[in-house]
């Protein structure tokens, strides 16, 4: 079995009241980013060294017990011993370490050893030494019979750090950790609020891309999320949440319409498109930090296909020319066929530059929902909007033509073919 020590005693630099464990990191205390990363490595018994002054655990257990693990809470090494057979493996994790879980997984999963980073730069990042050369990263996988030498010692000596220590007497292996890890942020010892604040900027950052970005909604999206996500994140503010402002704004959008605001309606949808791809961005993250499942939006997905069928009904209403037709008029299909017919090319148009043409052709920014919300609220106002919607999609499908037979002649399957 697997056992992992996880530690609920040191406490914050400027809050002496407050464990570094119970700082906030997304929205969750620190201890509970490192029990789920326990359990993501497979520890079915979970032991924290704790502080008799903290005392409500019940959500780390009720986590735990989710998923058929156990919690149990020690005061000293000594009662570390009875809960670790020599036939177990014991992951360590040190009090206040944050870590990002693909690392923690990537080191620990396999291998047994002491997780270690060169002096200079661990020392710099308030780890532990262990030699003259290496400092300890605040991360073990260790045979459960050194468990056993803790009896010996005396109980007022820190966990941790003598297991570490009983490791390298024992000839457990060094293991290094990348010292990248370090620079990029994603391995750090929290000492206060701000150390977490910090964290969670970096933690942000490194899942949400900032390099160049087609499509000016996605990126807007992007921007926003690393703007406020932190701050999002860090007051407890779920992806459900925001995910049900996309919906609202996208009620709004189609009420606007309803009553023949038109081009309000189709800024509302597309603003409800790019908040609901601020959400997905935002419940990636709680994924990625192996929390508890987040609300999935896929604006690539069934969401988008949502979307598009909102800009389809609004536009429909607005070719037809009044809101209150019913939808089982014979004169409202033949409203549907323009923008059908427009926003099926939108779907098209990028995956066939892609496929066809590589980098040649940069069409993904056609794909953004809120340039066509924009361009067709545009259009609502200022010119037949029927015939507006009829030029643009027979200009998309001119340009789908252009791709097509314009497709990379070097590849060994030509653009149009049966596939045989």
């Amino acid at each position: 079995m697997r056992v992992a020590l996880l530690s609920l005693v040191e406490r914050t630099e400027r809050q002496p009241d407050g464990a570094l464990g119970e700082l906030l990191v997304g929205g969750r205390p620190l201890i509970g980013h490192q029990l789920a990363q326990a359990l993501a490595l497979g520890c079915r018994r979970i032991v924290i060294l704790v502080d008799q002054s903290i005392a409500d655990l019940a959500p780390l257990r009720n986590a735990a017990e989710r998923v058929g693990a156990q919690v149990h809470t020690i005061g000293s090494s000594i009662d570390l011993v009875p809960l670790v057979t020599p036939a177990d493996e014991l992951i360590v994790l040190a009090d206040g370490l944050f870590a990002s879980p693909e690392a923690v997984l990537a080191l620990l999963a396999q291998e047994q050893g002491v997780l270690c980073f060169p002096i200079d730069e661990g020392l710099a990042a308030g780890f532990e030494r262990i030699d003259i050369n290496r400092a300890y990263a605040g991360a073990m996988h260790l045979p459960g019979r050194l468990v056993s030498r803790l009896a010996d010692l005396p109980g007022e000596w820190s966990v941790p750090s003598a297991l570490m220590r009983l490791a390298v007497q024992a000839g457990v292996p060094l293991r290094p950790a990348p010292a990248q890890l370090l620079a990029a942020g994603g391995w750090r010892l929290l000492s206060s609020e701000a150390d977490a604040h910090r964290a969670e900027e970096d933690w942000v950052r490194m899942h949400v891309p900032a390099g160049e970005i087609a499509m000016p909604g996605a990126w807007l999206a992007n921007l926003g999320v690393r703007t406020l996500g932190p701050t999002l994140l860090h007051a407890g503010t779920r992806p459900a949440l925001i995910g049900v402002g996309a919906g609202l704004l996208s009620l709004l959008g189609v009420g606007a319409g309803w009553l023949g605001a038109t081009s309000i309606g189709l800024v509302l949808v597309g603003l409800a498109w790019l908040v609901a791809r601020a959400t997905d961005l935002l419940a990636e993250i709680e994924r990625a930090a192996l929390i508890r499942p987040a609300v999935r939006f896929r604006t690539d997905g069934l969401l988008d296909w949502f979307f598009d069928a909102l800009f389809v009904l609004l536009c429909a209403w607005r070719i037809e020319g009044a809101a209150n037709s019913s939808f089982g008029a014979p004169s409202f299909a033949p409203a549907l066929f323009a923008p059908l017919v427009l926003f099926g090319l939108l779907r098209l148009i990028p995956r066939m530059a892609a496929r066809t043409n590589g980098r040649r052709w940069r069409l993904s920014w056609i794909a953004d929902r809120l340039i066509a919300a924009f361009v067709l609220a545009v259009a609502s106002v200022a010119l037949p909007f029927g015939a507006a919607v009829a030029l643009i999609a027979l200009a998309l499908l001119g340009v789908s033509l252009l791709v097509t037979a314009t497709g990379d002649p070097s590849s060994p399957n030509p653009p149009l073919t049966n596939g045989e």
